[in-house]
Parts: structure tokens; sequence; C-alpha cells
């Protein structure tokens, strides 16, 4: 597993992350967007990368605003994502989303949602594989924070 401990993390983001309000132009899909919200200057080149991997189901700025306020979820999404094409390798879409409980506002997490286009009992047979070789494991990094499910 390629996932950092906390201390190690932490002290990566040290000299890149500011926890003070500030502008902060971002360069995404062609478009320049000022933005003024807390921000870790490392989250924006994982976003790219996100975008890239995830079909993204909330505009990407709400996305960047959870990652901030949870930043251990961006490497667990990158690895995600490269263990998920392993048990759904046929050209799997997998959506990104954040989840809102809407009997208290305040519980959110991130749903990762894999559309893999196979039989329901074979997807569910590969989520369960998924699950007991890698996402168990990577659950301690989520802070409750990320699901990964079927479509």
């Amino acid at each position: 597993m390629l996932l950092p401990n906390k201390t190690q993390y932490f002290n990566s983001l040290a000299g890149d992350c500011t926890r003070n309000e500030r502008d902060l132009t971002l360069d995404l899909d062609g478009h320049r967007y000022l933005q003024n919200f807390e921000t870790c200057s490392s989250v924006i080149p994982v976003l790219k990368t996100l975008q890239e991997k995830y079909v993204f189901r909330n505009d990407w700025i709400e996305i960047l605003k959870f990652l901030n306020k949870y930043p251990l979820l961006a490497s667990v999404l990158v690895e995600a994502h490269h263990n998920l094409m392993q048990y759904f390798p046929n050209n799997s879409q997998v959506f990104l989303s954040i989840d809102v409980d809407p009997e208290d506002q305040r519980i959110d997490r991130l749903v990762a949602s894999v559309a893999s286009g196979l039989d329901v009992d074979v997807a569910l047979d590969a989520l369960s594989a998924f699950d007991d070789e890698w996402w168990i494991d990577a659950l301690k990094w989520t802070q409750g924070k990320l699901c990964i499910t079927l479509e």
C-alpha cells in the first residue's frame, strides 16, 4: 500500500498548506477560476488527476472544498481508482459525488460509484474482492468520509 502515515503526509504539506482564506486562481479544463477559500496547494494537482480518472457529479469546486476539509482522501482516491480498475478492467466508469445526509446536513461523504457494465452478480463479487483485498486496509485513511459502491 502506497499511502503515507498521517505524520509523513502532514509534514510533507507543511510548506504547501496555508490555513488562511486567500484568493486562489485555478486553471482547470482550460478555464481560469478565482476562488476565495481555505486551501492546500498540494490538493490542486491531485484534483486534475482525479478529473482524469473520475466522472464528477458535483461541481469540481465543491469536490476541491471537500478534499480541502479531508486532505487524506485525495491520495486514497487516486490509489482507489487504480485498484478498482484491477477488479473492473472493462472500461468501467467511476463516478464521484458528495452525499449529504438529508436528516443531518452536517454529515457528508464522498461516494465513488462504479458503473462496470458487468452482470450484477459478477460486479458484486468483484466489489467484494476489492473490499477484502484493498479497501478494508485503506478505510483507516478515509475518516469515514468515502464510500465505494456499485452504480
